[in-house]
């Protein structure tokens, strides 16, 4: 499987601002964190890796899980990975977008699923400040700079000129 952009973008823009040859495994699975957790938590204690970047709730919002459960799955892989001796990282999910494409998606829609990332993001923020686990914070990135977010494709995924913006991101938080 070829590695998204995003993913080809980090690892050259770190090999170019440190020493170290910087190689990034994708292990990204379309989907929940609610349906996927078993693939997910098995790739995490199969990795050999010195880092783990966790990004999930936007699809998990959209299909209708809820905050609490996907907290305590959360939880759970940053326990597995801290057992394993693997550095977690916690990579908060781009907000929604008015501009939105999902089918029979209404304004409501839109506004209801917000609130709920919204309420998702502060326990986010919440589970790093309680714990040393570092946050890379791209929903108030997107916020921030409306340019990107202006350029989530349907509305909640980035794609294009956002992906770059988010790799270089990405790598400052990350070497911070």
């Amino acid at each position: 499987f070829a590695k998204p952009n995003i993913v080809v973008y980090t690892e050259r823009i770190l090999n170019d601002w440190i020493e170290e040859d910087v190689k990034i495994i994708n292990n990204c699975i379309q989907g929940t964190l609610a349906d996927n957790f078993p693939q997910v938590e098995k790739n995490i204690i199969s990795s050999s890796a010195d880092y783990v970047i966790l990004l999930f709730g936007s699809e998990d919002i959209l299909k209708g899980v809820d905050n609490e459960t996907f907290i305590k799955k959360l939880d759970k892989l940053l326990q597995v990975a801290l057992k394993k001796k693997i550095h977690p990282v916690l990579l908060t999910p781009p907000p929604f977008s008015e501009q939105i494409t999902i089918k029979d998606y209404t304004l409501e829609d839109v506004q209801k699923h917000q609130a709920q990332l919204s309420d998702l993001i502060k326990k986010i923020y919440s589970l790093a400040e309680n714990t040393p686990i570092p946050l890379i914070d791209l929903y108030s990135f997107f916020l921030e700079n409306h340019l990107l977010y202006d350029h989530l494709f349907e509305g909640w995924l980035p794609y294009g000129v956002t992906q770059t913006a988010i790799a270089s991101f990405i790598a400052r938080e990350f070497l911070n």
